[in-house]
């Protein structure tokens, strides 16, 4: 069993094996001891899936179902003809999660990510909604003092741009890849997550969000100021909401009109060089 902080909520994870976190993150319990998210895995002999539940969302190797006190989901991967499966079971909240996994050779080691699997995006996007936040496909940390997003389509250059600004001794980026923002007592804070991308960045730190800014490659480096209604549009591209289920739709709507009222957004079209940095590193230090 290991605990760790995500995005400010403690996780605990047992296994009937061991398990070791992949996500660069190293946990710091403090004073705290009970836990925000329970994970529990298992090894299952028997696949268990029952046919009869409704289907909220499905895709050729995934399936989410309504259980009758929560959740179910099932992850199928055909390997070379190596079939594993995951069965979660999720309560209504997307806090207590039981895990049971059947690998290919019955009573070897999963030849997949346990731990991984366990932190997942899809699962946990549905708990920090519960936990007024949104998890965001952006890059991001403190700039100048400041703390910032750098929201993106993949491809754009949130890795590019994030080992720019970490030339800098005054900036340190939490993230290249996903970000967690809740609002709390003191306000809105951003939280690196494990998820990384290609500049491997996956830090344990947050900071006060001053300012979300979207990301466009252009010819020349230029910040512009968006209005609610076209910040909005741009949010909903990079903020993992459960679309197929109307109850958390409406949930993680909820949270975007509170962050767009609260925090400033901007559109950075740059291009990857040092004339980026520049443009960030004055937005940062207009910001109050």
């Amino acid at each position: 069993m290991f605990d760790q902080f995500i995005g400010g909520l403690l996780v605990d994870v047992c296994s009937d094996m061991q398990l070791t976190s992949t996500g660069n993150l190293s946990a710091d319990l403090g004073s705290q001891s009970t836990a925000d998210i329970h994970i529990k895995i298992r090894h299952a002999q028997d696949a268990c899936f029952d046919d009869s539940q409704e289907r909220i969302f499905a895709t050729k190797n995934f399936k989410v179902c309504i259980a009758a006190d929560g959740f179910q989901i099932f992850r199928f991967r055909d390997d070379q003809q190596q079939i594993s499966w995951v069965s979660i079971h999720a309560d209504r909240h997307f806090s207590l999660f039981s895990f049971s996994y059947q690998d290919s050779a019955v009573g070897s080691k999963p030849d997949f990510d346990l731990y991984r699997t366990a932190v997942d995006v899809f699962l946990l996007r549905h708990t920090f909604i519960s936990h007024n936040g949104l998890i965001f496909h952006a890059a991001g940390g403190s700039v100048q003092g400041k703390g910032i997003i750098f929201a993106a389509p993949s491809g754009t250059g949130k890795s590019t741009l994030s080992l720019l600004l970490e030339q800098s001794p005054n900036n340190r980026l939490f993230s290249d890849e996903q970000i967690i923002v809740r609002l709390m007592e003191d306000g809105w804070r951003i939280w690196g997550t494990p998820w990384h991308s290609i500049a491997n960045i996956a830090r344990n730190e947050n900071a006060p969000l001053s300012a979300i800014v979207f990301l466009r490659q252009a010819e020349t480096s230029q910040i512009t100021k968006l209005s609610p209604s076209a910040g909005l549009r741009r949010l909903l591209q990079v903020v993992s909401i459960p679309w197929y289920s109307k109850e958390w739709t409406n949930k993680g709507l909820a949270v975007c009109e509170s962050l767009i009222q609260a925090v400033p957004m901007f559109e950075l079209a740059f291009r990857p060089d040092q004339t980026a940095t520049e443009a960030v590193e004055r937005l940062a230090a207009s910001l109050p």
